[in-house]
């Protein structure tokens, strides 16, 4: 029953081909077991990861030493990582879940490109996208979050996500099939446990057959984020546009849309963005200029006619051009080029060249931000001075845009 229930959601989403070939993420549980002994039955072409995140000791050894075995009696490669993941989250700042989450990820993509593999198949079935949905409902989300887990995204193929945890232990009971047991899933002070052993047997316990009717529900919910995600893409196309690593948002057309505070969730929450900050910014068209919001890499500066986005921690400091350098790569591209002035030359009006006399020239040049006070003298203004603070505001400099700012000085003068 269950490889049928297989079979046919692998078709009907057309997650894999028979010829494709598979990396197996197998931890050594009850799920993945039963998805590595189906798999492989199948039929398809199957090689075996598991990381030892050394958080369980002598019980992450056995789940290591359990789906070698397997893998080994199958013939089927085996790849194995052993980590201290508590040391990688310190050095990176980051959570524990988290810091599993990448050490995992990125060593299976390392196994696909060393190994010519096509997928890494996990094993989330069906009650993990029901928890996911209480999860990310009480943290505070959007449809994208309340859409659960997705068969295929990118790389990653979930192929039990239509069957329940209890269709897999029937399945491995029925065929005899070793697994372990992680005590953790047992502790209630972990949000996703509280849900799985009292929030959903509650419900379940209320109306028969709830998580079927939450897996159709979300399903709905799928459908109406792909719908919503075509608009978003669709406003982005015509409203949002690069400068480089800046963001331009259309704040005019932000403000008339349909829904500017879903436009903003699309944007700004994968950066990082709070919903908290999100909600306000979406709810204040009239938002102070200048008002800024910053996140772990990323800020957020409202300006006149945009919503600005770029990266925080740009180069600073100051950058020697020596005499008679030809290219500069950092901290911005510039090339040099010298000549000999004839009666014929003809000035070029670009605003990205700019004609020195290199007579009056004083080496090295130097590349450094601006600073409140600096001064230059403008083409056309017979020597007379104009401060670059002043200068930024008669052409509508955004904040980003000063900051951004690199002046090139020969000696004490901008030249």
């Amino acid at each position: 029953m269950l490889k049928k229930q297989l079979h046919r959601f692998i078709e009907n989403h057309q997650l894999l081909k028979k010829e494709d070939r598979l990396l197996l993420a197998v931890s050594g549980g009850g799920d993945s077991m039963a998805m590595l002994d189906i798999m492989t039955e199948e039929g398809f072409y199957c090689e075996v990861a598991h990381v030892n995140f050394q958080l369980r000791g002598e019980h992450s050894l056995r789940d290591a030493a359990l789906v070698r075995q397997v893998s080994e009696a199958k013939d089927l490669v085996f790849h194995y990582k052993s980590i201290d993941t508590m040391a990688y989250a310190e050095k990176h700042k980051i959570s524990m879940e988290m810091a599993a989450r990448e050490i995992r990820y990125d060593f299976f993509e390392e196994i696909l490109k060393e190994c010519q593999l096509d997928y890494v198949v996990v094993a989330h079935h069906r009650d993990d996208v029901v928890e996911t949905f209480f999860i990310n409902l009480m943290r505070g989300t959007g449809l994208r979050g309340l859409s659960g887990i997705l068969p295929k995204k990118d790389k990653i193929v979930r192929p039990l996500l239509n069957v329940s945890h209890q269709d897999i232990i029937n399945y491995l009971e029925t065929r005899n099939l070793d697994y372990c047991t992680d005590e953790s899933n047992f502790d209630t002070t972990i949000l996703r446990n509280q849900i799985r052993h009292g929030i959903i047997p509650d419900f379940e316990e209320k109306k028969q057959g709830f998580s079927e009717i939450m897996q159709r529900t979300i399903a709905r919910l799928r459908e109406s984020e792909a719908v919503v995600s075509a608009y978003v893409e669709d406003w982005k196309t015509k409203n949002m546009n690069r400068q480089g690593d800046v963001l331009l948002l259309n704040k005019k057309a932000l403000y008339t849309s349909v829904s500017p505070s879903e436009i903003l969730f699309h944007i700004l929450q994968p950066l990082g963005f709070p919903i908290a900050v999100i909600d306000e910014v979406a709810a204040q068209p009239l938002m102070r200029v200048g008002a800024r919001f910053e996140t772990g890499k990323y800020r957020l500066t409202i300006d006149r006619d945009s919503l600005i986005i770029d990266q925080k921690g740009k180069e600073k400091g100051e950058f020697l051009i020596a005499p008679f350098s030809q290219k500069l790569e950092r901290p911005m591209r510039m090339e040099l080029f010298f000549f000999e002035r004839e009666e014929s030359f003809e000035l070029i009006k670009d605003h990205k060249i700019a004609y020195l006399d290199a007579d009056k020239l004083t080496y090295p040049l130097t590349l450094r931000r601006w600073q409140e006070g600096d001064v230059f003298c403008p083409i056309g203004m017979a020597g007379k001075q104009k401060k670059v603070s002043d200068y930024f505001i008669d052409n509508k400099f955004s904040l980003p845009e000063k900051e951004n700012a690199w002046l090139l000085c020969s000696g004490d003068n901008i030249v």
